[in-house]
């Protein structure tokens, strides 16, 4: 499920970041939108999509590596230490 997630993700930053370039193909304008404008905004949306991939990874390891040390906490049995003070009583002869 995670997989799909992420690839469904890239598939649509691609479609994202290209966008630009392609508007630029089929619209005709100048040269300057040709060599400044388009350049940048596919600059900056592929930051954009690099940052949000990062988040989204970390996102989904996060939340299957939350699942797994969840069920691993519930098959431990923890053996509690009693209060301080009753170690103490125990080792100490004037307190029993």
């Amino acid at each position: 499920m995670s997989n799909f997630v992420i690839i469904t993700y890239r598939v649509f930053a691609i479609l994202i970041i290209l966008m630009p370039l392609v508007i630029n193909l089929t619209v005709k304008g100048g040269i300057t939108a040709s060599l400044i404008y388009a350049p940048t905004l596919t600059i900056i949306a592929l930051l954009i999509a690099v940052y949000l991939d990062g988040r989204v990874v970390a996102a989904i390891h996060h939340s299957t590596s939350r699942f797994a040390h969840h069920t691993l906490n519930h098959q431990r049995i923890r053996k509690v230490k009693p209060p301080l003070l009753a170690r103490f009583k125990d080792s100490q002869c004037c307190f029993k």
